[in-house]
């Protein structure tokens, strides 16, 4: 219940954002997404493909002609021997409206405030189960806020038409920021949607 009214808020975004001709979806690894500046929901939510997995941050898109798969992103300081630093899985659960945008990033262990999605990847990174499977290097300092522009193609991971000439959209995907958010942002989402089952109830 919980998932389809998050549904049901980032419908709205989605088709207010899409008439303007461009749509930019960002997130992050602390659950600050949004599209074209609007709020995101996003959640803490298990993974159907990873079984034994805890959970992870999701966030929620009302797109549901998504093309699914994993994105790669890679650490850009050692071309010779990259190292995985963050995962971002396009997955449509059964029994869930749209499509989810799974965040994973890695985990430093001596790091005091890890971000929401610092859980460590998944073993199954780029699993032809789940659909393509792309790679891409960020850019920015580590320690520092960075990431990278992605705007996938048809058949890539993320990808699906905006509009009639079939554009697609652009994600902003930000990682390693500097002041990770604590887990009170999302209780406080999850409060207010509480709140509005609750009044939604009485109304019924």
């Amino acid at each position: 219940m919980k998932a389809n009214l998050l549904f049901g808020l980032g419908a709205c975004l989605f088709t207010g954002a899409s008439a303007f001709g461009q749509l930019v979806v960002t997130v992050d690894e602390n659950g600050k997404g949004n599209v074209n500046g609007q709020v995101l929901p996003a959640m803490i939510s298990a993974d159907p493909t990873v079984p034994s997995g805890s959970g992870t941050l999701a966030y929620f898109s009302p797109a549901a002609n998504v093309v699914l798969g994993d994105v790669l992103i890679l650490e850009p300081a050692s071309p010779a021997a990259p190292q995985s630093s963050d995962l971002i899985r396009f997955l449509q659960t059964p029994g869930v409206a749209g499509t989810q945008l799974y965040f994973y990033s890695d985990r430093d262990p001596t790091d005091p405030t890890p971000a929401l999605a610092d859980v460590g990847l998944p073993a199954n990174v780029g699993s032809t189960a789940i659909g393509p499977f792309v790679t891409f290097t960020e850019t920015g300092l580590e320690n520092a806020t960075n990431g990278f522009l992605y705007s996938p193609t048809p058949n890539q991971p993320g990808y699906f038409p905006i509009d009639t000439a079939g554009h697609g959209p652009t994600y902003n995907i930000i990682s390693d920021t500097p002041e990770p958010a604590s887990a009170a942002t999302l209780l406080a989402g999850a409060g207010f949607l509480a709140l509005g089952r609750r009044r939604a109830s009485r109304r019924a």
